[in-house]
């Protein structure tokens, strides 16, 4: 979607462009499918499991202070 709004949020040059790329794909990769577990049992689509559900709490956890460490004073 960046893309084609002009990229404007894709950074300047190729080495942001590639930092933008590995955050995104870290979220597609670390942080959705714990996010989905979490949103999945808490409205009730699948069974709720609690080592599931403890699991997905903590690895969201810990991926989103991943996230605010590298966000810290920018």
């Amino acid at each position: 979607m960046c893309r084609l709004a002009g990229g404007k949020l894709l950074g300047n040059g190729p080495a942001e462009q590639a930092q933008v790329d590995q955050w995104l794909a870290f979220a597609n990769t670390s942080v959705l499918p714990h996010f989905l577990t979490i949103i999945y049992c808490a409205f009730g689509f699948v069974p709720t499991s609690k080592d599931a559900w403890s699991n997905a709490v903590k690895e969201m956890k810990a991926n989103i202070k991943k996230i605010d460490s590298h966000l810290a004073g920018k």
